[in-house]
């Protein structure tokens, strides 16, 4: 049920996006890359993480609301795990980001919101290192987001860039993520508006 409301609600979000007329660069395509750990009751981990997702801009770009998908693969290095551990997390989240200072393409932003994961995978009963005995796990978590960076964004510029220092998501069953996020947003060309000849 609460994965069928989060789609729901990144669908009519993006149809909404697409079907109203807007000024270039306020729809945009996000890409990223991120160094993450994990943590929660039972399983933790680190993972290089990608994500790419939809973004609609509002009040000349100084706020944002995107929807992504994110996903990683977790092992127990670099974790406080005492037992080996590999899993996949996906991800669907659904943010919003305002800056809260900005001079002229340079700004600070910061912003919240809300997700939905799936986490599936092995542990191990023996020693790190060890996969005897591994047992397989299916589990769910969702919770808040939060993050703050800084952008680079011109309006000359197809390619806006966020380097996202503070990110975080705290979820049910003792859900914790951090990570590092260099992002890139590739700005949407407009659509074409055609003219209605009278003979």
């Amino acid at each position: 049920m609460k994965k069928t409301f989060v789609i729901y609600i990144l669908v009519v979000t993006c149809t909404i996006s697409f079907a109203q007329d807007s000024l270039y660069s306020r729809n945009s395509l996000k890409i990223s890359e991120a160094i993450g750990l994990n943590e929660t009751k039972i399983e933790s981990g680190s993972a290089l993480i990608f994500s790419a997702g939809f973004q609609r801009s509002f009040l000349k770009s100084r706020l944002r609301i995107n929807s992504n998908l994110m996903t990683g693969k977790y092992t127990h290095l670099f974790s406080r795990s005492t037992i080996y551990e590999r899993y996949r997390m996906n991800s669907i989240d659904l943010n919003t980001f305002v800056d809260v200072i900005k001079y002229r393409t340079f700004s600070i932003f910061a912003g919240t919101g809300f997700f939905l994961n799936n986490s599936v995978g092995l542990q191990g009963i023996g020693e790190a290192g060890s996969f005897t005995g591994s047992k397989h796990f299916n589990r769910t978590y969702y919770g808040l987001n939060f993050g703050a960076g800084f952008r680079v964004d011109s309006n000359k510029s197809r390619i806006a860039q966020e380097l996202s220092l503070f990110n975080g998501a705290y979820g049910n069953n003792g859900f914790w993520l951090e990570y590092i996020k260099f992002g890139l947003d590739y700005k949407l060309s407009p659509p074409k508006k055609t003219r209605n000849v009278v003979d």
